[in-house]
């Protein structure tokens, strides 16, 4: 990623869709085809008019993350939040958010692979009930990635598990 990476430099999250893929012993033209007949199954939407980008995810052998466009999206894939929060959590376990101004991504990431990403449009309110729901109850440290001064939205001393803010623009 860009050393002076800021919020702005930041595809939105709604603007692609994400699928973690596992296909085992394929590779190049072979695991293309395949993995656009498994999305076949899965995706709500025509892919004939659809940019289609592959990438490993993480460590883990025959896992891909699969991000969905619209041609005018897709200008560039990175740097996605996403992959943002894969770089900064490469080999390790975390529960990540990245706060947008009008969206939230949460990401599990288990050694450094993503095993879940659910984004939402921004709710401050009701911030914690939806962490629980996609993290779990028994969470205990969440990493949130923001724009510097973006904190309102959660009050540390009242959540139940310990907060690691990242500031993006910094």
């Amino acid at each position: 990623m860009a050393r002076n990476l800021n919020s702005k430099d930041i595809i939105s999250r709604m603007a692609y869709s994400l699928f973690t893929v596992s296909i085992p012993h394929l590779w190049g033209k072979e695991l293309n085809h395949a993995i656009k007949n498994h999305l076949i199954g899965i995706y709500p939407d025509n892919l004939e008019n659809k940019i289609i980008a592959i990438k490993n995810n993480g460590n883990k052998k025959w896992s891909y993350l699969v991000f969905i466009l619209d041609p005018g999206e897709a200008k560039t894939l990175a740097p996605s939040s996403t992959l943002f929060m894969a770089h900064y959590f490469a080999g390790k376990d975390a529960n990540a958010i990245y706060v947008s101004n009008n969206w939230v991504e949460f990401v599990l990431f288990e050694k450094g692979t993503i095993v879940k990403s659910v984004v939402k449009l921004r709710d401050d309110i009701d911030f914690l009930e939806t962490t629980h729901e996609i993290f779990g109850s028994a969470i205990t440290r969440i990493d949130i990635f923001c724009q510097e001064g973006d904190t309102d939205f959660f009050n540390e001393s009242e959540l139940p598990f310990k907060v690691s803010s990242h500031h993006i623009d910094k």
